[in-house]
């Protein structure tokens, strides 16, 4: 949503197989009325008979979605701790964590550094390493899922990066202090 001096949004999920509204979340930005007014013009476009109406249509979205993707951005941005390489491979692992090979190699590869550099940075940066940071964050993402989506405690290993079960179970327990089915029964309630 725009409104005059912010964007607006919400994450929503299913619960009961019903949509249901999650926390809401706003950035204060005079780019707000831009945004705004190319959907408007989207719209106006959309219902003209021009001979460049589909350019016209991807111009317009482009530039809103390229809007939004920076403000996002620069919003992420701001709010995160640390360097641009220490943020771009906090989302590069979040990003990934599905993927089981997952691995401060591979991060460094994606982020054209050398794996020692950036396990160097990370921890001077954060204070944790790089492999421990990747560990916490599966287990955590993996609550969220089960916490807010109907997937089976297996499927939300999977999807985080556990192809064994008793694996995923031992390590969700160590991190969040709860077994994956506690968390999805707490959920459930």
């Amino acid at each position: 949503m725009h409104a005059d001096d912010a964007v607006r949004w919400h994450l929503a999920h299913a619960e009961g197989g019903r949509p249901r509204g999650g926390a809401g979340q706003a950035i204060a930005t005079a780019l707000a009325p831009r945004l705004s007014a190319y959907l408007a013009d989207l719209a106006e476009v959309a219902f003209a008979h021009v001979a460049a109406r589909r350019a016209a249509l991807q111009g317009l979205l482009l530039a809103h979605l390229g809007t939004l993707r920076g403000l996002l951005e620069g919003a992420a941005a701001a709010a995160e701790p640390g360097s641009y390489l220490i943020q771009r491979c906090r989302h590069a692992v979040l990003n990934h964590l599905a993927d089981p090979a997952l691995n401060v190699q591979r991060l460094a590869a994606r982020l054209r550094c050398s794996a020692d550099y950036l396990s160097h940075r990370f921890r001077v940066e954060t204070g944790e390493t790089l492999i421990s940071f990747i560990q916490r964050q599966r287990p955590l993402q993996a609550r969220s899922l089960l916490e807010n989506s109907s997937l089976s405690v297996k499927e939300a290993g999977l999807a985080v990066g556990y192809a064994d079960p008793g694996y995923f179970a031992r390590v969700f327990r160590r991190v969040t202090g709860l077994a994956p089915g506690e968390c999805r029964r707490s959920a459930t309630r």
